[in-house]
C-alpha cells in the first residue's frame, strides 16, 4: 500500500501480506521525496535493524528489533555522518552506552546491569584523553575516583562512610594534599586541608 503528500510525492510504502500484517520493509518519506525510515516487520512484528535518515540521505539512527522488541545494537549520528551514541541492550536492561564528539572521538563509556549503572565508567576529553574513571556499584559511585586534568595530573578520590568523598590531590611538585568533598547541593563544594 502506499500513501502520498499533499505535493503529490510518495508519503509511506506499507508492504502488507494476505493476513493483511505488515511484512517486509516499511518505508516512510519527507515531503521532498527523500526516505526518512526503513523498518523492517516480519508478520506484523518489528523484525530486524530499523534505519532513519536525516533529510539530507545521512543515517540519523539504526535501531535493532527482535519480535516487536528493541534489542540489540542502537546507534544515533551527529548530522555529518559521525556516530554520536552507540548502546547496546537486551530485555534485561542489560547495557553499555557510549558517546561521541563531532570529531569521533570517544566521549564516555556506561555500562548497566539490571538498568542500574555497573562497574567502571570512563569519561574523556575531546582530545582523546582520559578525564575520569569512576566504579559504580548499584547505580552508585563506589570505590576509588580518579579524576585527570588536562595537563595529566591526577585528582584522585574514594566514597567513604555516608556516602562523603575523601580526595587526594597531586599537586605540582608531586606532593600530596588531602581533603574532602562536601555532599550539597549540586555540584559538589570541595574544601581541601594540607596535613
Amino acid at each position: 500500500m502506499r500513501t502520498y503528500h499533499e505535493n503529490g510525492n510518495l508519503s509511506d510504502e506499507i508492504p502488507y501480506n494476505g493476513s493483511m500484517n505488515i511484512d517486509g520493509i516499511y518505508r516512510t518519506y519527507y515531503e521532498s521525496g527523500n526516505l526518512s525510515h526503513e523498518m523492517p516487520y516480519k508478520n506484523g512484528k518489528r523484525e530486524g535493524l530499523a534505519k532513519y535518515y536525516f533529510e539530507n540521505g545521512n543515517i540519523e539512527k539504526e535501531i535493532s528489533f527482535k519480535n516487536d522488541k528493541q534489542e540489540g545494537i542502537e546507534k544515533w549520528y551527529y548530522e555529518n555522518g559521525m556516530l554520536a551514541t552507540e548502546t547496546w541492550k537486551n530485555d534485561k536492561f542489560h547495557r553499555s552506552y557510549k558517546q561521541y564528539y563531532k570529531n569521533g572521538n570517544i566521549q564516555l563509556v556506561i555500562t548497566y546491569s539490571n538498568n542500574k549503572k555497573q562497574g567502571m565508567q570512563k569519561w574523556y576529553y575531546e582530545n582523546g584523553k582520559l578525564v575520569a574513571e569512576i566504579p559504580f556499584l548499584d547505580d552508585k559511585a563506589n570505590g576509588i575516583i580518579k579524576y585527570y586534568t588536562l595537563q595529566n595530573k591526577l585528582v584522585q578520590g574514594k566514597y567513604v562512610a555516608e556516602h562523603k568523598l575523601l580526595w587526594q590531590i597531586t599537586a605540582q611538585k608531586g606532593k600530596l594534599v588531602n581533603g574532602k568533598c562536601i555532599s550539597g547541593k549540586s555540584p559538589y563544594k570541595l574544601t581541601f586541608n594540607k596535613d
